[in-house]
């Protein structure tokens, strides 16, 4: 992720992009520590196959019409305003490539930040 001034330019998995493609907003969360084994298990399963708010105890809510987690320390939702596929011919680097050795590139969006909460 990169942040410039209000505007932030975010990297989507082109296989969740395909659920998320429609969304005019998107959330940004971050979390302690403490919850990397959680947050690496929610990583690695699909929801079709498991509950997994529930198998990593985390508590979702609804915030200006989007789910967030009440185990987030910082919470921003942006809204999208513009979206494009990766391209690898515009790679300055080569080895980036190496990263997508199944050519499931990327989409970029870049957003407006609307919210940003701090959980204390």
């Amino acid at each position: 992720i990169s942040i410039t001034t209000n505007v932030l330019q975010i990297l989507s998995n082109s296989l969740k992009n395909q659920l998320t493609h429609n969304i005019d907003s998107l959330v940004i969360e971050f979390f302690d520590e403490k919850y990397r084994d959680a947050l690496n298990y929610y990583g690695t399963k699909s929801g079709r196959d498991v509950n997994k708010d529930e198998a990593c105890n985390f508590h979702p809510f609804e915030l200006q019409n989007v789910t967030v987690y009440e185990e987030a320390k910082t919470t921003i939702i942006c809204k999208k305003i513009y979206a494009d596929d990766i391209k690898p011919e515009l790679f300055l680097d080569e080895n980036i490539e190496k990263c997508y050795p199944d050519h499931s590139y990327h989409k970029m969006y870049i957003c407006e930040v609307v919210a940003i909460y701090q959980n204390e």
